[in-house]
């Protein structure tokens, strides 16, 4: 079983968002599976950009993620500068 196989059957869902590992629901790992994440993080991001090579994630104005594929890169790069990931303080 692959690290992202082994994330998933515990009940994790993981995305790439601007080229970064997102876990959900974060709040839920334990020490170990954060461990695990860590040790393993660069073989889940390529794992997750093959099966979406070309996936990306922006987000609505209620900070709801939305992903599009198939775009050109230049309509890509706009729509993810003009709807990023909310930032809660």
């Amino acid at each position: 079983m692959t690290p992202l196989e082994k994330i998933r059957q515990a009940g994790f869902v993981l995305e790439l968002e601007d080229g970064q590992l997102a876990v959900a629901p974060f709040s839920k790992l334990t020490a170990q599976q954060l461990a695990y994440l860590k040790a393993h993080k660069a073989e889940i991001i390529r794992a997750l950009q093959a099966e979406q090579p070309d996936a990306f994630t922006v987000y609505t104005s209620l900070g709801e993620p939305v992903t599009f594929s198939g775009q050109s890169q230049q309509y890509r790069d706009w729509l993810i500068k003009m709807n990023p990931p909310p930032r809660y303080h």
